[in-house]
């Protein structure tokens, strides 16, 4: 939190001894719009799928409270992710896809899966994503 003119720091997500071993953790990070809520997470180690975990955020501390994983395995899930500017959706890139969640309290329910036109010249869709209002 920027205090003044100078940066402090609020909490440390550390990872759970599954994220350690089966994703790129802190590869993706996003922060809700009310900072209530982190998620971190990334792209699989080889053979794994991605994944972000949800941190609520409170008085200095970060405990993680969940976690978000695409319904099928997927190597690229959580490539990029990003919240819009109320904090009510989160997008979240994977493989050829974007997943769309709506966000309730401090849980996700998925929305939609945009996919990518079978076209490969499309290049990397749902690498980079960004909610515009």
């Amino acid at each position: 939190r920027q205090d003044g003119g100078s940066w402090q720091r609020q909490a440390a997500l550390r990872p759970t001894l599954e994220a350690a071993q089966g994703t790129h953790f802190g590869q993706t990070v996003a922060l809700a719009p009310d900072a209530s809520l982190a998620l971190v997470g990334g792209t699989g180690q080889p053979g794994e799928g991605g994944a972000l975990w949800v941190y609520a955020l409170a008085d200095g501390a970060a405990e993680p409270i969940g976690e978000l994983r695409p319904e099928k395995k997927d190597d690229w899930f959580g490539e990029d992710v990003v919240f819009s500017a109320d904090g009510s959706w989160l997008a979240v890139g994977a493989e050829r896809a974007v997943q769309i969640y709506r966000r309730e309290g401090n849980t996700f329910t998925p929305f939609k899966r945009l996919t990518a036109p079978p076209d490969p010249s499309i290049g990397h869709f749902g690498e980079r994503l960004a909610f515009i209002l």
